[in-house]
């Protein structure tokens, strides 16, 4: 089968070959950006309505990458948004994802110097319908 794959589809070790690991060629990599982009962003604009500020998006620190970080005035929310095909089922969360979502906002918080009356883990799950909008499952704090 690795034969059938254009070149730049093939792993570039061993080891990324035994983990699934490929290199998709440019125009598909930006592709998949654009389109967590737009997931992103959707799950932003759901957030922005329930009353919470955007702070960042795909925002990095050593600890890993949180997809959003939003607040209001008492609490401050890591979130983490997954998108799925509407015949799944909705995802969950692990314990090690949550532990590292923690990380990552007590990094923030630490960067920022601000103080937080609530530091709260929320998951997002979007479904995107034949219309292309979204169905928006959000479960607010999830750890």
């Amino acid at each position: 089968m690795d034969a059938l794959l254009p070149f730049h589809d093939q792993p570039d070790t061993p080891h990324q070959a035994e983990l699934g690991i490929i290199h998709l060629d440019p125009p598909q990599a930006r592709l998949q950006q654009a389109r967590a982009r737009l997931e992103r962003q959707a799950a932003a604009d759901y957030l922005k309505s329930t009353g919470l500020r955007i702070f960042g998006q795909d925002w990095t620190c050593r600890a890993g990458t949180a997809d959003l970080i939003a607040g209001n005035r008492r609490i401050l929310v890591v979130c983490r948004v997954k998108t799925r095909p509407a015949h799944a089922r909705t995802g969950k969360l692990a314990r090690f994802q949550i532990r590292r979502l923690r990380r990552i906002g007590l990094a923030w918080l630490a960067m920022n110097g601000v103080l937080y009356e609530e530091l709260r883990i929320d998951f997002i799950t979007l479904t995107r319908q034949d219309t292309g909008e979204f169905d928006i499952d959000h479960v607010p704090g999830v750890g």
